[in-house]
């Protein structure tokens, strides 16, 4: 999933160019979050800088830092303080099934569509977190028993979230609240906590790469990207809708976020926070 950077939630649909800031930001500000993102490779002019200015303090305090400029010092000395500043600028929140109207029109109708197809279903899922809703996605096509054929790869811009994705390990509660074919099926016992089965998880690549700067080769059927765009500037947020569309195959369906609606010829809704391109468009 994508970083959720404490914006409070906003009305499905509404346009992202309403959603700019206009808040002047101290300059030290700015600079602190500059040097964060720049030195973890990341790209910060591709992002609002009003969300994570406001994140500052609670980057500070993961750090155990008295001030910006002691932070700084830490992180340059010591790689995993990075990324633990990394993590508190742009925190990741996701689950299993996240919005319910979202994944039922994903069950219902897309996967068992792509399921039945012959070639291979390619998903990708952007910003993935710790991959609650890419391994959603592929234990929806395992209950039409097409997991094993699928490609399934999940990016995010920060290794500890691909870390954990990796691990696979996901609380009780977390699988419990699953649908119960899917949790008890496909999840075994792994400690305290429970482990994707090896027939599903051997499907999914976890990549650490940031959306902004790589694209993944396409072409997808199914991209989820979610409540990522919100979180960008204007010019990033269309780079990255025409960028997605492209790498959509014709019919090829993107999943978004409750507040983001891409605008692009030849994208069209079809149920909540879900688009399709269009079969026969031609850029």
């Amino acid at each position: 999933m994508a970083p959720d950077l404490g914006t409070p939630p906003v009305p499905y649909g509404t346009p992202v160019r309403d959603l700019m800031e206009t808040e002047v930001h101290d300059p030290v500000d700015l600079l602190f979050v500059n040097r964060v993102l720049r030195t973890a490779g990341l790209r910060p002019e591709g992002y609002r800088t009003t969300p994570l200015v406001r994140r500052i303090p609670a980057c500070l305090r993961a750090v155990r830092a008295g001030s910006k400029d002691a932070a700084l010092e830490m992180i340059v000395d010591h790689p995993a303080k990075l990324q633990t500043a990394v993590n508190a600028l742009l925190i990741g929140t996701t689950s299993f099934f996240r919005d319910t109207a979202t994944f039922s029109h994903l069950a219902d109708d897309i996967v068992p569509r792509l399921a039945a197809e012959a070639r291979l279903p390619r998903v990708w899922s952007v910003a993935c977190s710790d991959g609650s809703e890419l391994v959603s996605v592929a234990l929806l096509f395992a209950r039409h028993g097409a997991a094993s054929r699928g490609r399934f790869l999940g990016t995010d811009c920060r290794p500890s979230a691909v870390a954990s994705a990796k691990r696979g390990i996901y609380t009780p509660e977390a699988v419990a609240a699953l649908p119960a074919d899917l949790g008890e099926r496909f999840f075994e016992n792994s400690g305290k906590g429970r482990h994707l089965i090896p027939a599903i998880s051997s499907r999914i690549v976890w990549k650490v790469s940031d959306v902004l700067s790589e694209m993944e080769p396409g072409l997808w059927d199914l991209i989820l990207c979610r409540n990522l765009a919100i979180y960008l500037n204007p010019a990033s947020t269309r780079q990255l809708w025409q960028q997605l569309h492209d790498s959509l195959s014709p019919g090829g369906h993107l999943v978004v976020g409750k507040a983001e609606n891409p605008q692009l010829p030849g994208l069209e809704r079809t149920g909540p926070c879900i688009f399709r391109k269009n079969s026969n468009f031609q850029s």
